[in-house]
C-alpha cells in the first residue's frame, strides 16, 4: 500500500509538471515565473524519484530530503516575494530567508543529525510560514486589490496558494504530532507520513489546475 501511494505521489509530480511545461505562453504576463516553477518542480520530480528508488532498494533517504525540503521553503518564500506587494510582508518574507537556514544549521548541528532523523523542528517552523505566506497572499487579493474585472480562478498562482496552504497546514499538524510522538509511539509516528503523501498529491494536483486554469475555467465571474 506505502509504495503503491509513492508511486502516485512521484506521477502526480510529474503530470503536475509536465502540465506546466505544456501550458508555458509568453503572452501571458507570469510566464517567466511560470518557467521558474516548471524548473523547480522538475528538480522536485527528480528529489522524489531518487527517493523512491532509495526506497526500493532500503537505502536511507532521509539526508536528501534533509538537504532539499529547506530549500522548498526557500523557493516558495521566493515565490510570494514576486506576488505579494505589501513591503512589511516582503520584508519578512526577506528576513525569513535569511534566518531560516540558520536555524536549520543550528538543528541539524545540535538537535537533529542531518543523517539519521528528519529536521521535523525547523520544518515545523517552514510551515508555519508557508501558511502566513499564503494567507498574506489571498489578504492582498482578495481585500487590498479587490478587482471585479479579474477572476481569482482564473489566476494560477490562486490555486497554487490554495495548495501550498492545504498541504502545509496538514504538514503543521502532522509533524508537530510526530514530533511529540516519537517519544511516546515511533510505529504510530511513521504511519503519519502517509497524511504528508496524501497532502502532496493533492497539492501538486492543484498546482497542475493552476497553470492549465485559463483554460478550464474561461468564462467566471468569481
Amino acid at each position: 500500500m506505502a509504495v503503491q501511494i509513492l508511486y502516485t505521489y512521484v506521477g502526480t509530480i510529474l503530470i503536475s509538471l509536465l502540465i506546466i511545461v505544456l501550458n508555458i505562453d509568453r503572452q501571458q504576463s507570469y510566464w517567466r515565473l511560470q518557467k521558474w516553477f516548471a524548473f523547480f518542480i522538475g528538480v522536485t520530480f527528480a528529489i522524489e524519484l531518487t527517493g523512491l528508488i532509495m526506497a526500493l532498494m532500503k537505502l536511507k533517504s532521509i539526508w536528501l530530503f534533509n538537504l532539499f525540503t529547506p530549500f522548498e521553503f526557500l523557493a516558495y518564500s521566493f515565490f510570494y516575494l514576486t506576488q505579494i506587494k505589501s513591503k512589511r510582508a516582503r520584508s519578512w518574507i526577506r528576513l525569513f530567508m535569511l534566518i531560516y537556514p540558520v536555524l536549520y544549521l543550528i538543528n541539524i548541528l545540535a538537535y537533529q543529525p542531518f543523517f539519521t532523523v528528519f529536521h521535523t523542528n525547523t520544518y515545523v517552523l517552514g510551515s508555519l510560514f508557508m501558511i502566513l505566506w499564503a494567507g498574506t497572499y489571498f489578504y492582498n487579493q482578495i481585500v487590498l486589490e479587490s478587482n471585479l474585472n479579474k477572476s481569482l480562478i482564473q489566476d494560477p498562482f490562486f490555486w497554487i496558494s490554495v495548495g501550498i496552504l492545504f498541504f502545509y497546514s496538514g504538514s503543521f499538524i502532522v509533524f508537530g504530532a510526530i514530533n511529540y510522538l516519537n517519544f511516546v509511539d515511533v510505529n504510530r509516528a511513521a504511519s503519519l507520513y502517509r497524511i504528508i503523501l496524501f497532502l502532496n498529491i493533492l497539492m501538486y494536483s492543484l498546482f497542475a489546475v493552476g497553470f492549465s486554469c485559463h483554460k478550464i475555467f474561461q468564462k467566471s465571474y468569481f
